[in-house]
């Protein structure tokens, strides 16, 4: 187990010692799921920005895989590193948006029901 704790993928590291033929089907079907993750966020960012089908939706489909691809040389490991704390503070300032939101309804919601009393 200490063997594959360091190595960014481990499961296609113990699949390959299991059986080479293993290793080269677990390869695939994990390249296969960073591919459709990969083509399936691109399309829901592309269809929020553009209009899907059209000419812009395929120049800023070429241009966001090649901004992807870009990304993707810096290093799965790196790249996580990154992104997942990023993206999880994000998440607690949309928490606390929202939570600053709910409470301001609710106080202005209180204020209106005094007020038509």
């Amino acid at each position: 187990m200490d063997s594959v704790a360091d190595l960014p993928m481990p499961m296609l590291s113990i699949a390959n010692e299991v059986s080479p033929l293993l290793g080269l089907v677990m390869c695939l079907i994990i390249f296969g799921m960073i591919v459709n993750t990969a083509v399936g966020t691109m399309f829901s960012f592309l269809s929020r920005l553009l209009p899907a089908g059209t000419a812009k939706f395929r120049w800023g489909s070429v241009v966001t895989g090649v901004v992807a691809f870009g990304c993707s040389l810096v290093g799965f490991i790196s790249l996580v590193g990154e992104v997942y704390p990023f993206f999880g503070y994000l998440g607690f300032v949309l928490m606390a948006a929202v939570l600053l939101a709910w409470v301001r309804r609710g106080r202005a919601a209180k204020a209106a029901v005094i007020a038509d009393a």
